[in-house]
């Protein structure tokens, strides 16, 4: 009994389905990747974007303490506080660039936020110390220590800040060239398992396919050879399977046909044989035919023979015909003479006996000429 089979299209199709799926699944794990591989590189540029800020506030702390010492030494130190304003509002805005403490691994958190803080007095102390050189310059410039110790702060600040970001930054790079290895490790086994996937679907549906149609075809030209017992072992329900069934059912025809044929072939030897034994009846009786004809020939021949000794007779009986008629007529006469002598002259006794002696040779004549015509 056949198993249910798929048509040819619905194979095709569904290898060209697997295809599709593997397609997209190896699409997917790559979008997947590169969506990780984007994370990565996104918080790598943030710890970087930070990192360059904080080198940025290290510049801008150095320019505050330059605004401290220019309004020391200025003669108008009121001056300073336009650039003073401008130089903090520089530093304060690249303080807001700086990422939430929370999004921020732990140890980096904490510096950032230690540094916030020591920005943060460290404009108090500039703003100090340029207020103080307006009002008493002496008394500001007494302070020149405590403005490179609040630098120096900043500083350390600063330099904690970077460590730790670029700890942050080599994490970040680290798992960014890992997310990039995964990807493509995962892109890679998906694509070879998609492949190896659709490669044996492929196979099995070629094998489906390529197989009975190499039998039916070799079982064909075995037909068109003369051979009948090709045979062509297929399963399937679908085209081929379906083609190769009539091809079967075709070379069974044929067979049987050829069968009866033989059969046919055999009852007309058999009768050839019965032909050809009366065939030789027939010769043998036409022989012996031949030989009657020849016998009747020479029958014939006899007879011929006989019908001309039979007509020679027959000549010879017409003329002794001809004799007894002339020899009748003669009597018949001479009986006509003696009646009339008798008639006439009443002869004497021994002429009438004379007469009658004559009338008896006359008869005897007769009956002479009547014994050769019996024979």
């Amino acid at each position: 009994m056949n198993r249910p089979t798929a048509s040819i299209g619905a194979k095709l199709a569904a290898v060209a389905g697997v295809g599709v799926l593997a397609t997209v699944t190896v699409g997917a794990v790559a979008v997947l990747g590169a969506e990780r591989i984007d994370d990565e590189q996104t918080t790598l540029s943030a710890i970087r974007d930070a990192r360059a800020n904080v080198l940025r506030l290290d510049t801008r702390a150095s320019e505050l303490k330059v605004d401290a010492y220019k309004a020391m030494v200025r003669p108008d130190p009121a001056a300073q506080k336009s650039e003073l304003a401008d130089d903090v509002a520089t530093a304060q805005e690249l303080l807001g660039k700086l990422p939430p403490v929370e999004v921020l691994p732990a140890v980096t958190g904490e510096r950032v936020a230690a540094l916030e803080s020591a920005y943060t007095g460290y404009f108090t102390q500039i703003e100090a110390v340029v207020d103080g050189a307006i009002t008493d310059g002496a008394a500001a410039r007494a302070s020149y220590e405590d403005v490179q110790t609040a630098n120096d702060a900043t500083d350390a600040a600063v330099g904690a800040a970077l460590e730790a970001m670029d700890v942050d930054v080599a994490a970040a790079e680290a798992r960014v060239d890992s997310a990039v290895a995964g990807v493509k490790r995962t892109t890679t086994i998906t694509f070879l398992l998609a492949v190896v996937l659709l490669g044996g679907i492929a196979w099995r549906v070629a094998r489906g396919i390529i197989r009975p149609l190499r039998q039916t075809v070799q079982a064909l030209d075995a037909l068109a050879q003369g051979d009948l017992t090709g045979t062509v072992s297929t399963r399937s329900n679908d085209e081929i399977g379906r083609m190769a069934a009539a091809l079967g059912r075709a070379q069974d025809g044929i067979r049987g046909l050829v069968r009866s044929v033989s059969a046919s072939a055999d009852g007309l030897a058999g009768a050839a044989s019965q032909l050809s034994g009366a065939a030789g009846q027939i010769s043998a009786a036409a022989a012996d035919s031949s030989a009657q004809a020849e016998s009747v020939a020479g029958t014939v021949e006899q007879v011929s023979r006989g019908v001309h000794t039979v007509a020679a007779g027959s000549e010879e009986m017409g003329a002794s015909i001809r004799e007894i008629a002339h020899n009748t007529n003669e009597a018949a006469r001479v009986a006509a003479e003696a009646v009339s002598v008798a008639e006439t002259t009443n002869a004497t006794v021994s002429s009438l006996g004379d007469s009658s002696r004559e009338i008896g040779d006359v008869v005897k004549v007769i009956t002479s000429i009547a014994e050769q015509t019996n024979l």
